[in-house]
C-alpha cells in the first residue's frame, strides 16, 4: 500500500511504502502501596509539611482524605494519602511516565516514606496502566481495529473525519482508545501556558490501551505479562467491492465502531465469516504486535531500570 502525503506548510510530497508503528511507551500510571499502622501519621504529616514548604493545596477527594497535585515541565503528579475506606492502600500516586521525570517521582515519595519509591516498585500494585503506541503515516479514520471480547465501541469525529474511536466499556478492565494525535497535538499547542509542540507533516494515530482493576499486579510482573496486543487486529484499506453490505457496513463503522458495527450480524458464524473476509482484503503486513511487545522492556527501563538478567532491579534513585 502505498501512500502519498503533501505536507500543507511547503507543498512537499511525501511518499511512505507502508504505515510505520513506533516503540511502546508507558503514558500513564496508577499504583497504590500500603504503609505500617504505626508509620502513617508520620506519612500524613510529611505530606502536609510537603504541601506547605512548596505552597502546593491539598484536599479530599471521594477516595482519599488528601490529594496533591504536583506540577512539572509537561504533566503532573499526583499523590493521595489516607484513604477513607481503610482496607485501601494508604499512598496512590499518578503521573505519565512520558511526560514527567521518574526522579521527580521518587524525589516526592522518598520525602513521605524512607525508600518510598523503592517500597513503591517491590510492593504497590498498579490499578491502571496505559501501553502506547504510535502509528505514522496513517489518519485513525483510515484504521480499523477489532479487539476479541470488545462488544462496545463508539467514535467521536470532527468535521466528518474520525478524532476517537473507543473499544470497551468503562466499567471493564480493558479500554482501546485510538485518536488523532495531531489534533492533540494542536490543542495543546492552543492552550496558554502549556509547552508547544511541532506537529508533524504527516497524519499520526495514537493507540493506548488502558489496563485497569488488574488484580495484585506489580510493577515488577510487567516483564512477564502476556501480550495485550496479540489477540488485537489492524488493517487499512479493505475492498469495498461496490457492495452494498460493505458500504453501509464502512458508514456504520465510522460513527459506531467496528466491534459494534458487526453485531449488525446476528448470525456467529457470518458475524465472524464478514470479519475474516474484511480483514484478509484489507492490508496489515505493517502490524507485528510480537515485535511491538519486544519493545516493551526498554519502556519500563525508563521507569525502573531492569537488571540484564530481568531477575533484579537496580534503582538510579
Amino acid at each position: 500500500m502505498a501512500i502519498t502525503i503533501k505536507n500543507k506548510q511547503t507543498g512537499e510530497i511525501i511518499k511512505h511504502g507502508k504505515p510505520v508503528v513506533t516503540s511502546m511507551t508507558i503514558d500513564f500510571l496508577t499504583m497504590t502501596v500500603n504503609v505500617p499502622e504505626k508509620e502513617k501519621s508520620d506519612v500524613l504529616n510529611a505530606f502536609i509539611a510537603y504541601c506547605e514548604n512548596w505552597g502546593i493545596k491539598h484536599h479530599a477527594t471521594g477516595l482519599y482524605r488528601n490529594q496533591a497535585k504536583i506540577n512539572s515541565n509537561k504533566g503532573q503528579i499526583i499523590l493521595s494519602i489516607d484513604p477513607w475506606i481503610e482496607d485501601h492502600n494508604f499512598i496512590r500516586a499518578e503521573f505519565n511516565p512520558s511526560k514527567v521525570s521518574i526522579y521527580e517521582v521518587a524525589t516526592a515519595l522518598n520525602l513521605l516514606l524512607k525508600n518510598g519509591f523503592e517500597k513503591l516498585i517491590h510492593e504497590g500494585r498498579i490499578t491502571r496502566i496505559d501501553l502506547a503506541f504510535l502509528v505514522k503515516y496513517l489518519h485513525v479514520s483510515n484504521l480499523f481495529v477489532y479487539y476479541p471480547k470488545f462488544q462496545y465501541s463508539k467514535n467521536t469525529l470532527k468535521s466528518g473525519k474520525i478524532q476517537t474511536a473507543y473499544l470497551g466499556d468503562d466499567s471493564g478492565p480493558k479500554i482501546l482508545a485510538i485518536y488523532d494525535k495531531n489534533a492533540e497535538i494542536q490543542n495543546c499547542n492552543n492552550k496558554p501556558n502549556m509547552p508547544k509542540e511541532n506537529i508533524p507533516p504527516y497524519p499520526l494515530t495514537r493507540v493506548e490501551l488502558r489496563l485497569r482493576k488488574q488484580k495484585n499486579l506489580k510493577f515488577t510482573d510487567l516483564k512477564n505479562l502476556e501480550n495485550p496486543f496479540s489477540s488485537m487486529s489492524m488493517v487499512t484499506s479493505p475492498k469495498t467491492k461496490d457492495d452494498p453490505l460493505r458500504l453501509a457496513f464502512l458508514r456504520l463503522c465510522r460513527y459506531e465502531g467496528f466491534n459494534a458495527a458487526l453485531n449488525i450480524f446476528k448470525d456467529k458464524k457470518k458475524r465472524q465469516d464478514f470479519r475474516d473476509s474484511f480483514f484478509s482484503e484489507g492490508d496489515s503486513s505493517w502490524w507485528n504486535p510480537d515485535e511491538l511487545w519486544k519493545t516493551l522492556p526498554a519502556a519500563l527501563d525508563k521507569i525502573y531500570p531492569f537488571s540484564v538478567k530481568g531477575l533484579h532491579l537496580i534503582s538510579k534513585v
